[in-house]
């Protein structure tokens, strides 16, 4: 975890709103922590890199007149609590294992790359399966990252396994790497009490909406499958990439990003760098905005130590198989309830 630096924004909306983070991190012993969630030091942190971290000025300034709003260090700790559990959670830890996707009975079989894409192209229906499918189409059948190729695809492909043996890149079973998860529609169009999954994903999408400018038309339903969210990964990289201890950072070459982590072994076999290209002007490429939000959430989980308050969650509710009577399996009791659409106040 790292103190928040000093406040040097003009004088505005923006540096009232930081100078409260930075008392409220000088006070954090002197406040009393909420029942359940995060130290208050986590909170005035958090609170800060996000007003430091957001991706959009208008998001920056949304943020800060909801941190001015707050009328004591209580109020402030609950702002950063709802935050963690809708933001931070929906890249963090919401995604979940993503399940095998099966073939559509009807689906033809192509031992030709642009056989394949031709179908893909004119297949109506988007879902995780044809999303992959492009997804290693554009990318070339390698991992955007480490440049693995994929087994599955030199196995089928003469003109991939041609290319893998020419470069001598490893290969790897990848994966379609959603940059904003699936499952941040669960409960949208299900039929559910207002009051739970329905609530918990609606309130994820106006957190999305007010402070990184993504509107839930872009990626409601099926369309969260659409190219521009979707990465070919091999499965390691695609774990750091989900758990937020991997992000992709813009340079000021177009689609052409910087890898940071929150750890530097888990950049020793990585490049530094990495430009996105499509092999086909039709797919479409990552966007600059998703992996803008994914990146600026990553900076604040991991300078905050929110991102380790989640990770302690996540682990508590896998690991403890009865609640303390002590009341310390509050958040992970909560986090539970939040995931099977029950809302804890």
């Amino acid at each position: 975890m790292t103190a928040l630096p000093p406040n040097k924004f003009p004088p505005g909306i923006v540096h009232e709103a930081y100078a409260t983070c930075l008392d409220l991190q000088n006070r954090a012993m002197n406040v009393q922590q909420l029942k359940s969630g995060p130290t208050v030091l986590v909170c005035a942190r958090f609170l800060g890199y996000v007003i430091l971290e957001a991706p959009t000025t208008t998001g920056q300034e949304n943020f800060a007149r909801e941190v001015t709003s707050c009328q004591d260090g209580a109020t402030l700790c609950k702002l950063a609590k709802f935050y963690i559990d809708h933001f931070v959670r929906c890249f963090r830890a919401a995604k979940g294992r993503t399940p095998i996707p099966s073939e559509h009975p009807s689906r033809p079989s192509f031992d030709d790359i642009q056989e394949t894409l031709a179908y893909l192209l004119r297949e109506p229906t988007r879902n995780h399966q044809t999303a992959k499918s492009m997804a290693l189409i554009r990318d070339g059948y390698r991992c955007v990252v480490s440049g693995r190729y994929d087994f599955r695809s030199i196995m089928r492909f003469p003109t991939v396994r041609a290319a893998r043996e020419s470069s001598g890149a490893a290969v790897a079973s990848l994966k379609a790497a959603h940059i904003i998860g699936e499952s941040i529609n669960a409960g949208i169009s299900t039929i559910h009490d207002e009051s739970t999954t329905r609530h918990y994903a609606s309130t994820v999408w106006a957190v999305l909406d007010r402070f990184g400018g993504v509107f839930f038309e872009e990626l409601n339903g099926a369309d969260v499958h659409r190219l521009e969210n979707i990465m070919t990964m091999d499965p390691n990289v695609h774990d750091f990439f989900d758990s937020l201890d991997l992000w992709l950072e813009a340079t000021e070459t177009p689609n052409c990003y910087r890898l940071n982590a929150s750890d530097a072994t888990i950049l020793s076999d990585l490049p530094a760098t990495i430009t996105f290209t499509s092999t086909d002007p039709r797919l479409a490429l990552p966007s600059p905005r998703y992996l803008g939000i994914h990146a600026a959430c990553a900076r604040v989980a991991h300078l905050s130590a929110a991102g380790k308050y989640v990770e302690d969650m996540f682990r508590d509710l896998e690991e403890l198989p009865v609640l303390a009577s002590d009341g310390t399996s509050a958040d992970a009791l909560n986090l539970a309830l939040s995931r099977i659409g029950i809302s804890v106040k």
